[in-house]
C-alpha cells in the first residue's frame, strides 16, 4: 500500500510565485484560458474562519485570471491542516465549492480512502446561512446549507493522485411565494445541487485537472391551501428538474494566451425560441430599463417578444426575442 506524508503545500504546487495555465471547456462555450498565480504563502491560525488551529498551518493565497471575451479575476486560498489539503476556498470560478473549499486530499494518501469533503472551517454542515443576496427577487436575503459530501482517493501512483467527489451537495433555500391555483400558493422552495467532481494533482505541479462531470438539480417546495382553517400545507418531495453533463473541465497546459492571442467570443446565453438559458450569471432588463430577472448560471427564463439587455461581468449584451 502506497502512502505519502505531505510536509508542506509544495506537493500541491503552492509555492510562492508558482503559476499554471489552464484550458477551460464549459458546456457549449468556446474554450478559453486561465492563469493561476500563487501570490503568497504564510502561516495561518484560522483567523477569519470557524477554526482556530493550535499550531499555525500553511496557507497559500492565489489569483486566477481568465483570458477570453469575458475576462474575470478571482482570488482564493488553499491550506494544509496536517491531515487535509483544502483547496478552492473563497473562490467562485471553479463553481462547485460554493465558497466553502473542498478537502481534496487526505494524508497519508491511501487508495480507496474516503472522507468528508466539505471544509467546515468556512461553514458548518446542515446549517442555513445567508447567501449574501436575494436570489429570488422578493426583497429577502436567501440562504444556503451544505450537506455531508464525500471524497474518495481513486488513484495514487508515483507523483499523481486522483480524487472523486460523488457528489458535493449544497441547497439554496428561497423565500418567495407565488400563486398556484385560486386558493393555494407555493412557497419555501429548496433547490438542491449535486455536483460530481474529478480532481487530479501531480507533484510538484499541483492541480492539473479539475472536472465537473455532472450537475444534477433537485427541487422541493410546499403548497399552502388558504381555503382551510388553519391553512393546510403539503410538502412536495424532491424531484430532479435538470441534469447537466460535461459541465466544466480545467486542464493544465503549457500553452498560454500569449500563443493564442485571438480567441473567439464566449457565449453567455443560449436562446431557444423565447426561452433564455443563462450560461453565466446575469441580470435581465427590458428595453425600458425594467428589471426582468436575475439568473444564475444554468437557470432559464421565458420571455415575451421584445428587446432585452443582459448585464454580466463582461458588460451588457442585447438580445431580441421574437
Amino acid at each position: 500500500m502506497l502512502t505519502l506524508i505531505l510536509v508542506d503545500l509544495g506537493w500541491g504546487g503552492y509555492t510562492p510565485g508558482a503559476s499554471r495555465w489552464y484550458l477551460i471547456h464549459e458546456e457549449s462555450l468556446t474554450p478559453y484560458y486561465a492563469f493561476d498565480t500563487v501570490v503568497g504563502v504564510s502561516t495561518w491560525d484560522g483567523t477569519g474562519s470557524r477554526c482556530s488551529f493550535s499550531t499555525s498551518v500553511e496557507r497559500a493565497d492565489y489569483v486566477i485570471r481568465t483570458y477570453s471575451y469575458d475576462p474575470t479575476v478571482d482570488t482564493g486560498f488553499a491550506y494544509y491542516d496536517g491531515t487535509y489539503l483544502v483547496d478552492f476556498a473563497d473562490n467562485w470560478l471553479f463553481d462547485a465549492p460554493g465558497l466553502t473549499g473542498i478537502r481534496t486530499l487526505k494524508f497519508p494518501l491511501t487508495v480507496g480512502d474516503s472522507w468528508q469533503a466539505t471544509d467546515t472551517c468556512i461553514y458548518p454542515l446542515n446549517t442555513r446561512i445567508p447567501t449574501g443576496g436575494d436570489e429570488d427577487w422578493d426583497g429577502i436575503v436567501d440562504s444556503v446549507y451544505f450537506s455531508p459530501s464525500y471524497a474518495t482517493l481513486a488513484y495514487y501512483s508515483g507523483d499523481t493522485a486522483e480524487v472523486f467527489v460523488s457528489p458535493y451537495v449544497f441547497t439554496i433555500v428561497y423565500t418567495n411565494t407565488y400563486p398556484d391555483t385560486g386558493s393555494t400558493f407555493i412557497c419555501c422552495t429548496e433547490l438542491s445541487i449535486h455536483v460530481y467532481l474529478h480532481i487530479r494533482y501531480v507533484n510538484p505541479l499541483g492541480l492539473t485537472y479539475y472536472s465537473i462531470d455532472t450537475v444534477v438539480y433537485y427541487q422541493t417546495y410546499a403548497i399552502v391551501d388558504t381555503s382551510t382553517t388553519p391553512w393546510d400545507t403539503t410538502y412536495v418531495p424532491p424531484s430532479r428538474i435538470d441534469t447537466y453533463y460535461d459541465y466544466m473541465t480545467w486542464t493544465y497546459t503549457t500553452t498560454g494566451i500569449r500563443e493564442n492571442s485571438v480567441l473567439p467570443p464566449v457565449n453567455v446565453y443560449r436562446l431557444e425560441g423565447r426561452r433564455l438559458h443563462a450560461l453565466r450569471d446575469m441580470t435581465v432588463y427590458s428595453h425600458d430599463g425594467r428589471l426582468v430577472g436575475r439568473l444564475r448560471r444554468g437557470q432559464r427564463i421565458d420571455l415575451k417578444p421584445g428587446v432585452y439587455f443582459l448585464k454580466g461581468r463582461s458588460g451588457v449584451r442585447k438580445v431580441v426575442v421574437r
